[in-house]
């Protein structure tokens, strides 16, 4: 899979990555924000086998520049557990964020889901105290549906680690209707 935007090439991670998605891993779990998301492991052995993972199908999509082809986050669309529907998530490495990476990858993943996989809708979520991605996920289009307590981790101590969520929804007939619609190359 590959998609090409102004500034991006979204396409299917390969071993090759390796250094790169080491880097954007390390990045994200030494962010202040990372406690609003499953941890990723960060030995390289389980490194090593989560990038197979990533690499063996169209869920995680890797997001490069597309002047240099540099690894800098990743763009998922996780199937839900029923349904014609996936899941939506995004993650920038922290030294490429306000440049307006994940909302034109996010906009390309979208776009794609619903061309060609035929989806119904896109789900997205995001811990209530991460303003930012909140924000991005309401201006990609999607409305918000609920607010509960959600677990993103487990702490140190075991404990789990508990935050208010904010979920959205974005169904196929508005985004069609839209002016959210984006078409990549």
């Amino acid at each position: 899979m590959l998609l090409n935007t102004e500034n991006l090439i979204i396409r299917n991670f390969n071993e090759s990555d390796f250094d790169g998605f080491r880097r954007l891993i390390l990045d994200r779990e030494a962010q202040p924000d990372a406690i609003y998301d499953e941890r990723f492991p960060t030995d390289t052995r389980t490194l090593h086998l989560l990038l197979s993972a990533f690499s063996a199908d169209n869920e995680f999509l890797a997001v490069c520049l597309r002047d240099s082809g540099e690894l800098i986050g990743f763009t998922a669309l996780v199937r839900a557990q029923s349904g014609n529907i996936r899941n939506l998530s995004f993650c920038i490495r922290s030294d490429m964020r306000r440049h307006g990476y994940a909302a034109e990858s996010a906009r390309a993943a979208i776009s794609w889901a619903f061309k060609y996989l035929g989806l119904d809708s896109l789900n997205a979520g995001a811990a209530a105290a991460n303003v930012a991605s909140v924000e991005l996920i309401h201006s990609l289009g999607f409305k918000k549906v609920c607010e509960r307590t959600a677990i993103f981790s487990v702490g140190s101590d075991g404990e789990e680690v508990r935050h208010p969520a904010v979920y959205f929804e974005l169904r196929r007939p508005d985004w069609e209707s839209s002016a959210y619609r984006h078409s990549p190359t």
